[in-house]
């Protein structure tokens, strides 16, 4: 599982590369990156703690703010962190990061704790 820690507010990224895994079905295409093609949308949402049933950040790719497209043929994105984040410092905030294939299937590309410190600079 990923761990990943910054300050509320701040212009935070995480990076990913999707691949067929070696166990994917379609032998052809095992170890090669999934284009955007492929994918009808992707989602990154985090929630307070694991036991809540809403996540207070939901982040897809529908819109290049929050997760946009680096290389589309080579399956390659990044997730942008808002500053929405603001207000919401702790530990271990549960994150997961999403796919959803053109035939309506879902693949877990990431999991893992998001850790947002709080800054002790207001600008507000």
């Amino acid at each position: 599982m990923a761990e990943y820690t910054f300050y509320e507010g701040e212009a935070f990224k995480i990076d990913y590369s999707l691949t067929y895994s070696p166990n994917w079905s379609d032998s052809s295409k095992r170890g090669l990156p999934i284009p955007r093609s492929a994918l009808s949308e992707v989602y990154f949402w985090v929630k307070t703690l694991a036991t809540d049933t809403t996540a207070w950040l939901k982040l897809d790719d529908t819109s290049p703010t929050k997760i946009v497209w680096l290389d589309e043929t080579n399956g390659r994105f990044r997730v942008l962190f808002p500053s929405s984040t603001e207000g919401h410092t702790g530990d271990r905030q549960p994150f997961e990061c999403r796919v959803k294939l053109t035939d309506g299937s879902f693949i877990t590309v990431d999991t893992g704790y998001i850790n947002i410190l709080e800054s002790i600079v207001d600008v507000g």
